[in-house]
């Protein structure tokens, strides 16, 4: 009943740390405590954290396709010299999957026709 009767309490904060069910307690009680305007503002702060958490996330997700595509293209290209830029295109249209199959068998890939089946050229 501390967090009731004496909120700022350090011993409380102490107890939050340690005690996940007490730490969830403690965020309802300040929810709502909190005027509607109040509430309304911490839920579009959360809002736009989770928006930009996400956002954040694909971004990096688009990079990290981006940098595999580039290493396929270079390897690719050490291996077919002269590929058509429409297979570099191609390239860069595949998912995250499809390229990591293709890295898996990059150096197996003998010939154009096979290149074909993963990029589907």
């Amino acid at each position: 009943m501390l967090f009731l009767t004496d909120p700022e309490n350090s011993q409380l904060e102490e107890i939050t740390e340690e005690v996940e069910e007490m730490k969830r307690a403690f965020d309802v009680l300040k929810a709502i405590s909190l005027s509607k305007e109040e509430r309304e503002r911490a839920e579009s702060r959360e809002k736009a954290l989770k928006d930009q958490a996400t956002l954040w996330e694909l971004g990096m997700e688009k990079g990290r396709a981006d940098g595999q595509a580039e290493l396929l293209w270079s390897m690719i290209t050490k291996k077919f010299p002269g590929l058509s830029g429409h297979y570099y295109t191609q390239l860069k249209e595949l998912d995250s999957s499809r390229l990591k199959n293709l890295g898996d068998e990059i150096l197996d890939i003998q010939s154009l026709s096979e290149l074909d089946r993963f990029i589907g050229h």
